[in-house]
């Protein structure tokens, strides 16, 4: 019997065989993924574990590096940045392990912070590394003075004052020579925070952000201190004499009693360096210059010492007229010149000429922070601290010499020995207070209660470029400075608080206008340093600004004007900018204000249209810390400002912020 194949039947159960192997096939590819996915989480782990320890690793070696360093073991602290350095790399590198998993956004985040974060740890390292190479040989040139040094203890802190000459001028040039390798250093450390700013914080995982913060804090501080280390590396050769002898004339400005340059000059000083050793330091009052030039100078003083002190000769005391301290110590010299080198022949001076590379320019306040470091010192049974000095020192010129029978013209006589005193306890300091002083200085140079102008003009451009030499430039938008003239209202300054408020609200004829008002509140009583405040203010404000109104000013003091008949507003230009100026005078106890009302010119409404306008307020050289407010409405929306307004000003037409004038300050607001 025959049968007949049926094509149906014998293929009927073939799918359902193909089906179970397709179902086992993708059983297993789900199995290997998982293996994979496991292996590779396992993977991650160790990965994670490894990243994890090498960071560590690198952070502990950093942290040995630094310890190693206060206890002068530089082979030790450079073996351990380069632990450091290699430990990041392992971690930077086993980062690569996650690569696939940047698909996922927050992912993505961290693992481009964790990178970051650890190419700056290795790049800081080595460049720390480069820095520990240029500390290492100063801090070994002085350590090998210690054999020409008798009687001292190995164990002791070597000061200034232990260093032969030549060792002085061995550090000096080393330090010198190493200006580039500091400079570099300052670059790098740039780009390393440059690329951590970059990073959004605010989207990093809280472990990475506890990294972060500590590890820029720490940069921060180290660029910081390199903001001035380069430049002074690049000018000391100059200061310090090292081709030919350096001569400096030391203005002592008396903050107390403000004048535009910083302060009234009552007392200065000539100080001489060769090879880095001082080889003279002398004080003086001011008066040996002025008494006998009384006799012979005919050059007339600015119209407001005219007109308010009576004066009819421009006096070295007053010379520091421009806020611009360049200008200030180029007028203080060609009066120096005047009175001494161009005496008339017979005129019996006190005081020779004297050729001048330099002017340094210091304040009280300044005197006193270094006194924090020094500790007290006593002159004439007399104690001078920190937190005396002004007042102490005051009294005794200004009365407590005709308590002891000093003679008038001898009362400032103890300046000298006071200086000594300072100059003495500063140059025995042990060298582990060497960085106290110095973050003293760099604090003085920014708030500018020290400043610094050099007859040399590359020198000096060096020293403007890092704002120490008290210039005055106008900004590129936007500028506002308030200079203050006590014009004989004693040392009255001490007991006055000023407020700055500076506005800007609505237009008119395309232009902004804008209102500077200035309050000053006299917290003082009449007594031997104090009586009611006069000054010759200026406002500087940008060039062609246009003035509508003004109010408050007066003709002179309560005194000398009993009705209190205003004042009127001088208007000039000057340093590249227009300035108002008039005279106000407020009584002890009292609060006073007066204010100028003014067309900011058409480039401040050009750069708003634009979506970008700033602000530079520049700080009077020597002023203290005041009050600056700033309320601005340019009836567009703010999209970003810097500084940022409080949380809640957020989101509207205006700028609004308030805080203290302690430096040159810089504003930007984008629309």
């Amino acid at each position: 019997m025959s049968h007949t194949t049926n094509f149906l039947y014998q293929n009927e159960p073939e799918p359902q065989v193909h089906a179970r192997r397709n179902r086992w096939i993708g059983l297993k590819v789900v199995i290997v993924l998982i293996l994979v996915i496991l292996l590779y989480v396992i993977g991650g782990v160790l990965y994670a574990g490894k990243i994890v320890a090498s960071a560590m690793d690198g952070k502990v070696a950093t942290e040995e590096a630094q310890a190693a360093l206060l206890e002068l073991e530089f082979d030790e602290a450079k073996t351990k940045l380069d632990d450091a350095e290699k430990d990041f790399q392992i971690a930077a590198t086993g980062i690569k392990y996650f690569t696939p998993l940047s698909i996922v956004p927050w992912v993505s985040n961290q693992l481009v912070a964790t990178e970051s974060i650890l190419q700056a740890g290795s790049d800081a390292a080595r460049t720390l590394g480069d820095l520990i190479e240029v500390t290492e040989d100063v801090v070994r040139l002085a350590v090998g003075a210690e054999a020409l040094v008798e009687d001292l203890d190995v164990s002791e802190q070597l000061s200034w004052y232990d260093l032969s000459p030549e060792v002085k001028k061995a550090i000096i040039l080393r330090f010198a020579s190493s200006a580039s390798d500091l400079e570099l250093a300052k670059f790098n450390i740039d780009l390393i925070l440059r690329d951590l700013d970059e990073l959004p914080e605010e989207k990093l995982a809280g472990p990475l952000r506890d990294v972060l913060e500590p590890f820029v804090d720490q940069l921060l501080v180290i660029n910081e201190a390199l903001e001035t280390l380069v430049p002074i590396s690049f000018v000391l050769p100059s200061f310090a004499g090292l081709e030919q002898e350096q001569h400096v004339l030391v203005l002592f400005l008396n903050n107390g009693e403000m004048r535009p340059g910083g302060g009234f000059i009552g007392s200065y000083g000539i100080v001489s360096f060769l090879n880095g050793e001082m080889t003279r330091f002398e004080t003086h009052d001011v008066m040996d210059v002025d008494g006998p030039a009384a006799e012979f100078l005919t050059q007339y003083p600015p119209e407001p010492i005219q007109r308010y002190l009576g004066e009819s000769v421009w006096y070295f005391r007053d010379s520091n007229w421009s806020p611009d301290f360049a200008v200030s110590s180029a007028n203080s010299l060609q009066i120096f010149r005047a009175s001494t080198a161009d005496a008339p022949a017979g005129t019996q001076l006190k005081q020779p000429y004297v050729q001048f590379d330099a002017v340094i320019g210091i304040t009280p306040d300044f005197v006193a922070d270094l006194l924090a470091i020094t500790g007290p010192v006593s002159v004439e049974d007399q104690t001078f601290t920190s937190g005396n000095i002004f007042d102490t020192l005051e009294y005794a010129v200004e009365y407590g010499f005709a308590e002891t029978g000093i003679p008038f013209d001898q009362r400032k006589e103890i300046i000298g020995p006071l200086a000594d005193q300072i100059r003495d306890s500063l140059f025995n300091l042990p060298s582990s207070e060497w960085g106290k002083v110095f973050e003293a200085v760099s604090e003085a140079l920014s708030e500018k209660q020290f400043v610094i102008y050099s007859t040399d003009p590359t020198t000096h451009e060096i020293i403007a470029s890092k704002d120490w030499a008290g210039r005055v430039i106008p900004g590129e938008v936007d500028s506002l400075m308030v200079v203050d003239a006590n014009l004989a209202a004693l040392k009255t300054d001490v007991s006055i608080d000023q407020t700055i408020d500076y506005t800007i609200s609505g237009m008119s004829e395309g232009r902004y206008v804008a209102k500077v008002n200035v309050t000053y509140e006299h917290f003082g009583e009449f007594d031997w340093k104090t009586t009611r405040y006069r000054t010759y203010t200026r406002v500087y404000v940008p060039l062609g600004s246009e003035l509508i109104r003004y109010d408050g000013l007066l003709a002179d003091d309560a005194l000398r004007n009993p009705s209190l008949t205003p004042g009127i507003a001088d208007v000039s230009e000057e340093l590249g900018m227009t300035v108002f100026g008039g005279f106000f005078a407020v009584e002890p106890g009292e609060t006073g204000s007066f204010s100028y009302e003014y067309l900011l010119p058409e480039s401040v409404s050009e750069a708003v249209e634009d979506g970008m306008y700033e602000l530079d307020v520049i700080k009077q050289v020597g002023s203290a810390a005041h009050e600056l407010n700033l309320n601005f409405d340019f009836d567009k929306r703010v999209k970003s400002a810097y500084p940022s307004e409080e949380p809640d000003e957020f989101g509207d037409d205006k700028y609004l912020l308030n805080t203290k004038l302690d430096q040159n300050l810089e504003f930007t607001v984008s629309f």
